[in-house]
């Protein structure tokens, strides 16, 4: 009670916490307390120790009839097996042990057997005998009652008082309800808290919905433009095919024109070289008397340069400058007689180039003797001027060596 005391001591508000019915307790307590004497002392009584007599022991807890040893049939330790059953023994032997090893890794240390123990476990095995069968049945205490355990079921069992006991729990308590009221405001506070943040919860499901109707409503005309748009694209996109089916037609025909005006621009060009080809072929009289309206350089750049189709257009806008040609070929015949007239020519020449080709072979090889003797003359004189010169430093090299007095640089 003097902890109660110190409590109440230190917290004034205490007593007013508990109230009579469960300060009562606390106050019959308290006068027990008084009441309590010490226990007399007993006299110790001195026991003589009993001489220990060796009892059979048959049966324990860990043997039963499967893990028993049969010591009838077990074969006889006196026995020398041949040499295969020993290989196999040790080989069999050194497997159990390694397992009974594994097994004792996972036991604690205070609980591993040692070789004693394994010895005293060994025998158990050995001489356990089974029990004999009663010759009545047992019964238990549901025979005599079924209902026994459901009637004391719920029962407080009698126990001494313990005021130090008492003391914990009342103090435990006191403790529990401190820690509780705590509790309490921490919740209290925290229902104030949820209710700030559900009103908060609430503002924001409304503005959600109301940003959710906008966003909607924002859809349903960005939807109705775009299929506006959509629209105006298809009718735009079939104006295009058909323009463009339009420029494919047009492009066709532009392309058909294009083409003739190439071919006939090519017709052309082939009729002036053919015209060039038939005043070239002319007589040089009939060319200095009719001479022709342009030039061959002039014909050959218009042929080989690149020309635009603009060009070659204006050059078939005016078709009337360009006057009938006048050719001194008027027959087929007269230009084969032509190509005769050549022929004639080139053999001829090809034959005086064969009457020539002899005195040109003789005149060939008297150059190349020429050259020879030439080469050979030259030769010659290279060796002469060579012995001039080492003949000129023999000389040199002997003056040189020729002491030189003074009567020699001044003569009297």
């Amino acid at each position: 009670m003097q902890e109660i005391d110190e409590v109440t001591a230190h917290m004034p508000g205490f007593g007013q916490l508990l109230s009579e019915d469960e300060l009562a307790p606390a106050e019959d307590v308290k006068a027990a307390l008084f009441k309590i004497k010490a226990p007399p002392q007993r006299k110790a009584k001195v026991k003589c120790r009993k001489l220990l007599k060796t009892k059979p022991f048959t049966q324990a807890s860990f043997v039963s009839e499967k893990n028993s040893i049969k010591v009838e049939k077990e074969p006889s330790p006196y026995r020398y097996p041949d040499d295969f059953k020993k290989f196999a023994h040790g080989v069999m032997t050194k497997a159990w042990r390694k397992e009974l090893h594994l097994k004792e890794l996972g036991v604690k240390c205070s609980k591993k057997p040692d070789h004693r123990t394994r010895a005293r476990r060994d025998i158990l095995r050995r001489v356990y005998v089974e029990d004999e069968p009663l010759p009545f049945e047992p019964k238990s205490v549901l025979d005599v009652d079924p209902k026994f355990f459901t009637d004391v079921e719920g029962r407080p069992v009698a126990d001494k008082l313990n005021v130090r006991e008492y003391i914990t729990t009342i103090r435990e308590a006191l403790r529990t309800r401190i820690v509780v009221g705590y509790r309490e405001d921490d919740l209290m506070l925290l229902e104030e808290h949820l209710l700030i943040e559900q009103e908060e919860i609430n503002e924001i499901k409304t503005r959600l919905h109301w940003y959710i109707g906008i966003f909607e409503e924002l859809l349903f005309r960005s939807h109705t433009d775009s299929m506006e748009i959509l629209r105006r694209s298809e009718n735009v996109a079939e104006e295009a095919n058909e323009m463009y089916e339009q420029h494919k037609a047009i492009m066709k025909k532009c392309a058909s024109i294009r083409t003739a005006l190439y071919i006939s621009e090519e017709r052309w060009h082939n009729c002036l070289l053919y015209q060039r080809f038939l005043y070239t072929m002319s007589p040089l009289k009939y060319r200095n008397e009719h001479p022709l309206a342009f030039s061959p350089k002039d014909a050959g750049s218009e042929t080989n340069d690149a020309i635009s189709l603009t060009d070659i257009i204006e050059e078939f806008k005016d078709p009337e400058k360009y006057e009938a040609p006048d050719l001194y070929f008027t027959e087929p015949e007269q230009l084969l007689e032509a190509f005769r007239f050549m022929e004639l020519q080139n053999l001829s020449s090809l034959l005086y180039n064969e009457e020539l080709a002899v005195p040109l072979e003789s005149l060939r090889f008297s150059i190349i003797a020429a050259e020879e003797r030439f080469s050979r003359q030259i030769k010659k004189l290279e060796e002469q001027i060579t012995l001039l010169e080492g003949g000129i430093r023999k000389v040199v090299n002997s003056y040189l060596k020729i002491p030189i007095t003074e009567s020699m640089v001044y003569p009297k």
